[in-house]
Protein backbone atom coordinates (compact mmCIF):
# COMPACT_ATOMS: atom_id res chain seq x y z
CA UNK A 1 0.00 0.00 0.00
CA UNK A 2 1.19 3.51 -0.84
CA UNK A 3 0.50 5.86 2.07
CA UNK A 4 1.30 9.07 0.20
CA UNK A 5 -1.74 9.68 -2.00
CA UNK A 6 -2.42 12.49 -4.46
CA UNK A 7 -6.01 13.68 -3.96
CA UNK A 8 -8.34 16.40 -5.15
CA UNK A 9 -11.36 18.13 -3.61
CA UNK A 10 -14.94 17.79 -4.91
CA UNK A 11 -15.00 21.57 -5.38
CA UNK A 12 -11.87 21.63 -7.54
CA UNK A 13 -12.41 22.41 -11.23
CA UNK A 14 -12.25 19.55 -13.69
CA UNK A 15 -9.12 21.05 -15.22
CA UNK A 16 -7.21 20.22 -12.03
CA UNK A 17 -8.26 16.59 -12.26
CA UNK A 18 -7.25 16.53 -15.93
CA UNK A 19 -3.80 17.93 -15.16
CA UNK A 20 -3.33 15.56 -12.24
CA UNK A 21 -4.33 12.46 -14.18
CA UNK A 22 -2.71 13.14 -17.52
CA UNK A 23 0.38 15.11 -16.46
CA UNK A 24 1.31 12.72 -13.64
CA UNK A 25 0.37 9.58 -15.55
CA UNK A 26 -2.30 8.41 -13.09
CA UNK A 27 -5.36 6.37 -14.05
CA UNK A 28 -7.49 7.73 -11.23
CA UNK A 29 -7.45 10.18 -8.34
CA UNK A 30 -9.42 9.88 -5.07
CA UNK A 31 -11.73 12.76 -4.26
CA UNK A 32 -11.45 13.66 -0.58
CA UNK A 33 -13.36 15.99 1.71
CA UNK A 34 -12.27 16.43 5.33
CA UNK A 35 -9.85 13.47 4.90
CA UNK A 36 -12.73 11.14 3.97
CA UNK A 37 -13.19 9.68 0.51
CA UNK A 38 -16.34 10.92 -1.24
CA UNK A 39 -15.62 9.75 -4.77
CA UNK A 40 -13.02 8.92 -7.37
CA UNK A 41 -12.34 10.42 -10.77
CA UNK A 42 -10.78 8.35 -13.51
CA UNK A 43 -9.38 9.08 -16.93
CA UNK A 44 -12.44 7.30 -18.31
CA UNK A 45 -14.76 9.67 -16.42
CA UNK A 46 -13.00 12.65 -17.97
CA UNK A 47 -13.01 11.32 -21.51
CA UNK A 48 -16.66 10.28 -21.37
CA UNK A 49 -18.05 13.39 -19.68
CA UNK A 50 -15.91 16.15 -21.12
CA UNK A 51 -15.21 15.08 -24.68
CA UNK A 52 -17.72 14.07 -27.36
CA UNK A 53 -17.84 10.54 -28.65
CA UNK A 54 -16.75 9.88 -32.22
CA UNK A 55 -20.37 9.57 -33.38
CA UNK A 56 -21.22 12.91 -31.76
CA UNK A 57 -18.19 14.51 -33.34
CA UNK A 58 -19.13 13.20 -36.81
CA UNK A 59 -22.69 14.41 -36.35
CA UNK A 60 -21.41 17.86 -35.46
CA UNK A 61 -19.32 17.95 -38.64
CA UNK A 62 -22.30 16.94 -40.80
CA UNK A 63 -24.48 19.54 -39.14
CA UNK A 64 -21.84 22.17 -39.76
CA UNK A 65 -21.53 23.06 -36.08
CA UNK A 66 -19.61 26.19 -35.14
CA UNK A 67 -16.21 25.02 -33.86
CA UNK A 68 -15.63 28.34 -32.10
CA UNK A 69 -18.73 27.61 -30.05
CA UNK A 70 -17.36 24.15 -29.27
CA UNK A 71 -14.13 25.68 -27.94
CA UNK A 72 -16.08 28.07 -25.72
CA UNK A 73 -18.16 25.18 -24.42
CA UNK A 74 -14.99 23.18 -23.71
CA UNK A 75 -13.57 26.04 -21.63
CA UNK A 76 -16.83 26.05 -19.69
CA UNK A 77 -16.60 22.31 -19.10
CA UNK A 78 -13.04 22.68 -17.81
CA UNK A 79 -14.41 24.71 -14.92
CA UNK A 80 -17.03 22.10 -14.05
CA UNK A 81 -16.67 20.99 -10.39
CA UNK A 82 -15.11 17.59 -9.89
CA UNK A 83 -18.21 16.56 -7.91
CA UNK A 84 -20.23 16.68 -11.16
CA UNK A 85 -17.86 14.30 -12.95
CA UNK A 86 -16.60 11.89 -10.30
CA UNK A 87 -17.86 8.39 -9.58
CA UNK A 88 -19.53 8.49 -6.17
CA UNK A 89 -19.87 4.76 -5.51
CA UNK A 90 -16.24 3.96 -4.77
CA UNK A 91 -14.90 0.42 -4.48
CA UNK A 92 -12.45 0.45 -1.56
CA UNK A 93 -10.29 -1.87 0.49
CA UNK A 94 -9.38 -1.84 4.17
CA UNK A 95 -5.95 -2.44 5.77
CA UNK A 96 -6.90 -6.06 6.52
CA UNK A 97 -8.30 -6.88 3.07
CA UNK A 98 -6.48 -9.99 1.76
CA UNK A 99 -4.11 -9.12 -1.05
CA UNK A 100 -5.70 -11.54 -3.50
CA UNK A 101 -9.17 -10.09 -2.78
CA UNK A 102 -7.85 -6.63 -3.64
CA UNK A 103 -6.42 -8.05 -6.85
CA UNK A 104 -9.76 -9.69 -7.67
CA UNK A 105 -11.61 -6.40 -7.15
CA UNK A 106 -9.26 -4.64 -9.55
CA UNK A 107 -9.64 -7.31 -12.22
CA UNK A 108 -13.42 -7.51 -11.79
CA UNK A 109 -13.98 -3.77 -12.14
CA UNK A 110 -11.09 -3.00 -14.48
CA UNK A 111 -9.35 -0.74 -11.95
CA UNK A 112 -5.65 0.05 -11.82
CA UNK A 113 -5.89 1.36 -8.22
CA UNK A 114 -8.08 0.84 -5.16
CA UNK A 115 -8.23 3.35 -2.28
CA UNK A 116 -7.62 1.99 1.21
CA UNK A 117 -9.87 3.41 3.91
CA UNK A 118 -10.59 2.96 7.59
CA UNK A 119 -14.09 2.17 8.88
CA UNK A 120 -15.09 5.86 8.88
CA UNK A 121 -14.05 6.14 5.20
CA UNK A 122 -10.92 8.07 6.13
CA UNK A 123 -8.44 7.64 3.29
CA UNK A 124 -5.14 6.15 4.50
CA UNK A 125 -3.55 4.89 1.29
CA UNK A 126 -3.96 3.41 -2.16
CA UNK A 127 -3.11 0.04 -3.71
CA UNK A 128 -1.94 -0.24 -7.31
CA UNK A 129 -1.74 -3.42 -9.36
CA UNK A 130 2.02 -2.93 -9.35
CA UNK A 131 2.01 -2.99 -5.53
CA UNK A 132 0.19 -6.33 -5.53
CA UNK A 133 2.50 -7.77 -8.15
CA UNK A 134 5.54 -6.65 -6.15
CA UNK A 135 4.13 -8.12 -2.94
CA UNK A 136 3.47 -11.47 -4.60
CA UNK A 137 6.94 -11.56 -6.15
CA UNK A 138 8.56 -10.57 -2.86
CA UNK A 139 6.74 -13.45 -1.16
CA UNK A 140 8.06 -15.79 -3.85
CA UNK A 141 11.64 -14.54 -3.66
CA UNK A 142 12.57 -11.96 -0.98
CA UNK A 143 14.83 -9.09 -2.01
CA UNK A 144 17.21 -9.08 0.96
CA UNK A 145 20.61 -10.44 -0.07
CA UNK A 146 22.25 -9.60 3.26
CA UNK A 147 20.57 -12.55 5.01
CA UNK A 148 22.58 -15.58 6.02
CA UNK A 149 22.84 -17.61 2.81
CA UNK A 150 20.85 -20.66 3.90
CA UNK A 151 17.97 -18.62 5.33
CA UNK A 152 17.95 -16.63 2.08
CA UNK A 153 18.11 -19.84 0.02
CA UNK A 154 15.08 -21.30 1.78
CA UNK A 155 12.79 -18.73 0.23
CA UNK A 156 13.32 -19.94 -3.32
CA UNK A 157 14.95 -23.38 -3.12
CA UNK A 158 11.88 -25.16 -4.48
CA UNK A 159 11.95 -22.92 -7.55
CA UNK A 160 15.57 -23.84 -8.30
CA UNK A 161 15.36 -27.61 -7.90
CA UNK A 162 13.34 -29.74 -10.37
CA UNK A 163 12.19 -32.04 -7.56
CA UNK A 164 10.05 -34.44 -9.55
CA UNK A 165 12.85 -35.33 -11.97
CA UNK A 166 15.48 -35.44 -9.25
CA UNK A 167 13.52 -37.73 -6.96
CA UNK A 168 12.63 -40.04 -9.84
CA UNK A 169 16.31 -41.05 -9.95
CA UNK A 170 17.60 -40.52 -6.41
CA UNK A 171 14.86 -42.18 -4.36
CA UNK A 172 15.02 -45.53 -6.24
CA UNK A 173 18.81 -45.47 -5.80
CA UNK A 174 18.53 -44.91 -2.06
CA UNK A 175 15.73 -47.47 -1.78
CA UNK A 176 17.83 -50.21 -3.43
CA UNK A 177 20.80 -49.42 -1.18
CA UNK A 178 18.69 -49.33 1.98
CA UNK A 179 16.88 -52.52 1.06
CA UNK A 180 20.20 -54.30 0.54
CA UNK A 181 21.38 -53.37 4.05
CA UNK A 182 17.94 -53.62 5.72
CA UNK A 183 17.82 -49.94 6.61
CA UNK A 184 14.58 -48.75 8.21
CA UNK A 185 15.51 -45.63 10.21
CA UNK A 186 17.22 -42.68 8.52
CA UNK A 187 18.58 -39.34 9.72
CA UNK A 188 18.76 -36.72 6.96
CA UNK A 189 21.13 -33.90 7.92
CA UNK A 190 20.33 -30.53 6.31
CA UNK A 191 17.13 -31.92 4.83
CA UNK A 192 16.13 -28.60 3.26
CA UNK A 193 12.46 -28.39 2.38
CA UNK A 194 11.94 -32.07 3.15
CA UNK A 195 11.36 -33.52 -0.32
CA UNK A 196 13.68 -36.53 0.11
CA UNK A 197 12.29 -37.29 3.56
CA UNK A 198 8.67 -37.25 2.43
CA UNK A 199 9.50 -39.48 -0.55
CA UNK A 200 11.35 -41.96 1.71
CA UNK A 201 8.51 -41.93 4.24
CA UNK A 202 6.09 -42.86 1.47
CA UNK A 203 8.20 -45.98 0.93
CA UNK A 204 7.89 -46.91 4.59
CA UNK A 205 11.14 -45.55 6.04
CA UNK A 206 11.19 -43.73 9.37
CA UNK A 207 12.97 -40.44 8.73
CA UNK A 208 14.28 -37.69 11.01
CA UNK A 209 14.89 -34.56 8.93
CA UNK A 210 17.22 -31.96 10.44
CA UNK A 211 17.70 -28.30 9.55
CA UNK A 212 19.78 -25.60 11.15
CA UNK A 213 17.69 -22.68 9.92
CA UNK A 214 14.10 -21.90 10.86
CA UNK A 215 12.93 -21.04 7.33
CA UNK A 216 13.97 -24.35 5.76
CA UNK A 217 12.38 -26.10 8.73
CA UNK A 218 9.16 -24.14 8.29
CA UNK A 219 8.91 -25.06 4.60
CA UNK A 220 9.49 -28.73 5.44
CA UNK A 221 6.78 -28.66 8.10
CA UNK A 222 4.35 -26.96 5.71
CA UNK A 223 4.81 -29.87 3.30
CA UNK A 224 4.59 -32.37 6.16
CA UNK A 225 1.12 -31.25 7.23
CA UNK A 226 -0.17 -31.75 3.69
CA UNK A 227 0.74 -35.45 3.75
CA UNK A 228 -1.68 -38.26 4.69
CA UNK A 229 -1.49 -39.63 8.23
CA UNK A 230 0.27 -42.84 7.21
CA UNK A 231 3.11 -40.74 5.76
CA UNK A 232 3.21 -38.22 8.62
CA UNK A 233 3.73 -40.97 11.19
CA UNK A 234 7.02 -41.88 9.48
CA UNK A 235 8.54 -38.36 9.58
CA UNK A 236 9.89 -36.01 12.21
CA UNK A 237 11.37 -32.61 11.40
CA UNK A 238 13.65 -30.82 13.88
CA UNK A 239 15.86 -27.75 13.71
CA UNK A 240 18.87 -26.55 15.68
CA UNK A 241 22.50 -27.56 16.14
CA UNK A 242 23.10 -30.71 14.07
CA UNK A 243 25.49 -32.37 16.52
CA UNK A 244 23.15 -31.85 19.46
CA UNK A 245 20.12 -33.03 17.50
CA UNK A 246 21.89 -36.24 16.45
CA UNK A 247 23.26 -36.88 19.94
CA UNK A 248 19.88 -36.33 21.60
CA UNK A 249 17.96 -38.52 19.18
CA UNK A 250 16.78 -41.58 21.13
CA UNK A 251 15.53 -43.47 18.08
CA UNK A 252 17.87 -45.85 16.26
CA UNK A 253 19.54 -44.63 13.06
CA UNK A 254 20.50 -47.31 10.57
CA UNK A 255 21.71 -44.67 8.11
CA UNK A 256 22.73 -41.02 8.22
CA UNK A 257 22.55 -39.17 4.91
CA UNK A 258 23.88 -35.80 3.71
CA UNK A 259 22.25 -35.12 0.33
CA UNK A 260 22.62 -32.19 -2.05
CA UNK A 261 26.17 -31.36 -0.90
CA UNK A 262 24.84 -30.83 2.62
CA UNK A 263 28.16 -31.78 4.23
CA UNK A 264 30.01 -29.17 2.19
CA UNK A 265 27.93 -26.43 3.81
CA UNK A 266 29.03 -27.38 7.35
CA UNK A 267 32.15 -25.21 7.34
CA UNK A 268 32.12 -24.69 11.13
CA UNK A 269 31.39 -28.15 12.50
CA UNK A 270 31.76 -30.73 9.74
CA UNK A 271 33.99 -33.13 11.73
CA UNK A 272 31.95 -32.89 14.94
CA UNK A 273 28.71 -33.68 13.07
CA UNK A 274 30.35 -36.61 11.27
CA UNK A 275 31.63 -37.98 14.58
CA UNK A 276 28.12 -37.84 16.04
CA UNK A 277 26.80 -39.60 12.94
CA UNK A 278 29.49 -42.27 13.27
CA UNK A 279 28.51 -42.87 16.89
CA UNK A 280 24.82 -43.15 16.03
CA UNK A 281 25.29 -45.65 13.16
CA UNK A 282 25.28 -49.33 14.27
CA UNK A 283 28.21 -51.63 13.50
CA UNK A 284 28.20 -53.80 10.34
CA UNK A 285 24.75 -52.85 9.05
CA UNK A 286 24.84 -49.05 9.40
CA UNK A 287 25.58 -46.64 6.54
CA UNK A 288 26.78 -43.10 6.00
CA UNK A 289 25.69 -41.69 2.63
CA UNK A 290 27.17 -38.47 1.22
CA UNK A 291 26.18 -36.71 -1.97
CA UNK A 292 28.96 -34.21 -2.64
CA UNK A 293 29.29 -31.65 -5.41
CA UNK A 294 32.32 -32.41 -7.59
CA UNK A 295 33.90 -28.97 -7.29
CA UNK A 296 37.01 -30.15 -9.16
CA UNK A 297 34.92 -30.61 -12.32
CA UNK A 298 33.16 -27.27 -11.87
CA UNK A 299 36.43 -25.38 -11.48
CA UNK A 300 38.56 -27.21 -14.04
CA UNK A 301 36.09 -28.45 -16.67
CA UNK A 302 32.98 -26.27 -16.45
CA UNK A 303 34.93 -23.02 -15.96
CA UNK A 304 33.34 -22.45 -12.53
CA UNK A 305 29.71 -22.59 -13.72
CA UNK A 306 27.60 -24.99 -11.68
CA UNK A 307 24.15 -24.35 -13.06
CA UNK A 308 21.99 -21.95 -15.03
CA UNK A 309 18.23 -22.48 -14.82
CA UNK A 310 15.27 -20.44 -16.09
CA UNK A 311 11.89 -21.16 -14.50
CA UNK A 312 8.45 -19.51 -14.71
CA UNK A 313 7.14 -17.44 -11.84
CA UNK A 314 4.38 -19.14 -9.88
CA UNK A 315 2.49 -15.87 -9.37
CA UNK A 316 2.93 -14.05 -12.70
CA UNK A 317 2.39 -15.97 -15.93
CA UNK A 318 4.42 -13.57 -18.08
CA UNK A 319 7.43 -13.46 -15.77
CA UNK A 320 10.41 -15.75 -15.29
CA UNK A 321 13.36 -16.23 -12.94
CA UNK A 322 16.90 -17.10 -13.95
CA UNK A 323 19.16 -18.75 -11.35
CA UNK A 324 22.90 -18.61 -11.99
CA UNK A 325 25.18 -20.61 -9.65
CA UNK A 326 28.96 -20.57 -9.88
CA UNK A 327 32.00 -21.38 -7.74
CA UNK A 328 35.16 -19.47 -6.95
CA UNK A 329 38.20 -21.55 -6.00
CA UNK A 330 39.80 -20.99 -2.59
CA UNK A 331 41.51 -17.59 -2.42
CA UNK A 332 44.19 -16.04 -0.21
CA UNK A 333 45.04 -19.26 1.60
CA UNK A 334 41.43 -20.20 2.41
CA UNK A 335 40.51 -23.89 2.33
CA UNK A 336 36.96 -23.07 1.29
CA UNK A 337 35.48 -22.51 -2.15
CA UNK A 338 32.78 -19.85 -2.55
CA UNK A 339 29.36 -20.63 -3.99
CA UNK A 340 27.45 -17.67 -5.41
CA UNK A 341 23.86 -17.59 -6.58
CA UNK A 342 22.51 -14.72 -8.64
CA UNK A 343 18.80 -14.35 -9.36
CA UNK A 344 17.45 -12.42 -12.34
CA UNK A 345 13.80 -11.55 -12.89
CA UNK A 346 12.14 -11.06 -16.29
CA UNK A 347 9.37 -8.50 -16.46
CA UNK A 348 8.29 -5.80 -18.91
CA UNK A 349 10.43 -7.04 -21.81
CA UNK A 350 13.74 -7.07 -19.95
CA UNK A 351 15.73 -8.89 -17.26
CA UNK A 352 16.33 -7.26 -13.87
CA UNK A 353 18.77 -8.15 -11.10
CA UNK A 354 16.69 -9.58 -8.25
CA UNK A 355 19.20 -10.76 -5.64
CA UNK A 356 22.67 -12.21 -5.16
CA UNK A 357 24.28 -14.05 -2.25
CA UNK A 358 27.33 -16.19 -1.49
CA UNK A 359 28.50 -18.77 1.03
CA UNK A 360 31.67 -20.71 1.82
CA UNK A 361 31.75 -24.39 0.84
CA UNK A 362 34.21 -27.08 1.94
CA UNK A 363 36.23 -28.09 -1.12
CA UNK A 364 35.88 -31.87 -0.98
CA UNK A 365 37.58 -34.25 -3.38
CA UNK A 366 38.01 -38.02 -3.27
CA UNK A 367 41.33 -37.86 -1.48
CA UNK A 368 40.45 -35.50 1.37
CA UNK A 369 36.97 -36.92 2.11
CA UNK A 370 38.39 -40.45 2.24
CA UNK A 371 41.11 -39.28 4.63
CA UNK A 372 38.55 -37.51 6.84
CA UNK A 373 36.20 -40.50 7.04
CA UNK A 374 39.04 -42.87 7.91
CA UNK A 375 40.21 -40.57 10.72
CA UNK A 376 36.70 -40.60 12.15
CA UNK A 377 36.65 -44.40 12.12
CA UNK A 378 34.91 -45.65 8.98
CA UNK A 379 36.60 -48.84 7.75
CA UNK A 380 35.14 -49.21 4.26
CA UNK A 381 34.46 -46.34 1.86
CA UNK A 382 33.00 -46.64 -1.65
CA UNK A 383 32.86 -43.89 -4.28
CA UNK A 384 30.20 -43.62 -6.98
CA UNK A 385 29.53 -40.92 -9.56
CA UNK A 386 26.42 -39.42 -11.12
CA UNK A 387 25.30 -36.41 -13.09
CA UNK A 388 22.10 -34.45 -12.61
CA UNK A 389 19.01 -36.66 -12.82
CA UNK A 390 20.93 -39.94 -12.83
CA UNK A 391 21.03 -42.97 -10.53
CA UNK A 392 23.39 -42.38 -7.61
CA UNK A 393 25.28 -45.66 -7.22
CA UNK A 394 25.47 -47.29 -10.67
CA UNK A 395 28.87 -45.99 -11.79
CA UNK A 396 32.32 -45.60 -10.25
CA UNK A 397 33.26 -42.00 -9.59
CA UNK A 398 35.16 -40.20 -12.36
CA UNK A 399 36.31 -36.71 -11.23
CA UNK A 400 36.38 -35.41 -14.81
CA UNK A 401 32.97 -36.78 -15.78
CA UNK A 402 30.56 -36.70 -12.86
CA UNK A 403 28.74 -33.76 -11.29
CA UNK A 404 28.35 -35.59 -7.97
CA UNK A 405 30.66 -37.74 -5.89
CA UNK A 406 28.41 -40.14 -3.98
CA UNK A 407 30.03 -41.79 -0.98
CA UNK A 408 28.86 -44.81 0.99
CA UNK A 409 30.83 -45.44 4.19
CA UNK A 410 30.60 -48.38 6.60
CA UNK A 411 31.88 -48.94 10.13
Amino acid sequence: MQRTVVTISPTDPAVKAIKTIFNLGFNSVPVVEKKKIVGIITDDDILKKLFPSMSEFMADMVAGRNFEAMEINMRHLMNTPVSDIMTKDVITATPDTPIMKAQSLMLLHGFAHIPVVEKDKKLIGIIAQGDIFKALVESEIPQDSSEEYHQWLASHWDLVVPWERRLDFEIPSLHRLFKQYKITNVIDVFCGTGEHDIALAKKGYHVLGLNRGTLMHRHAVEKFIQQPIDVQKNIKFRYGNYKKLIDKNDSPADAVVFLGNALGHLTDDCQQVLKSAFTKIPNKTGLLVLQLTNIDKIINVKKRLQDFVIVPSRVAKTSEYAFLQFYDPPRLGSKFATLTMSILFYRLKRWHQKAINSTSIIYFNQRNIESLLKRIGFSKIEFFGSNHNQALFDKKFDPKMHDYMNVVAYK
